[in-house]
């Protein structure tokens, strides 16, 4: 998973129940990668879980907001301003942009 930038509360109500699935079966292997996430935050919510870092080219990450709405507006629109934002990008931007 990724985009952990993008602070939506499905994303922390998902990371709630990803936290308590481990509770309740320590088996449970959870990979989560991103190149913007503070991953000494993420491993002491998670019980001191550990990292991996996997050198390899590192890219700029540009970071654009969305004008401000009301929130049930976004959440209804998010899919599709997604889709909009990605095609945007490979017809506007140089190769290996997305």
């Amino acid at each position: 998973m990724d985009n952990f930038h993008f602070a939506i509360l499905s994303l922390f109500f998902l990371f709630f129940l990803v936290y308590r699935a481990r509770k309740l079966r320590p088996s449970l292997k959870v990979i989560v990668m991103s190149a913007t996430l503070d991953v000494d935050k993420f491993s002491h919510f998670f019980d001191d879980c550990p990292v991996f870092s996997i050198p390899g080219r590192v890219f700029d990450v540009e970071i654009f907001y969305a004008k401000k709405m009301k929130f049930s507006a976004l959440k209804s629109t998010y899919l599709q301003r997604a889709v909009d934002t990605c095609l945007h990008v490979h017809l506007n931007e140089s190769p290996g942009d997305m």
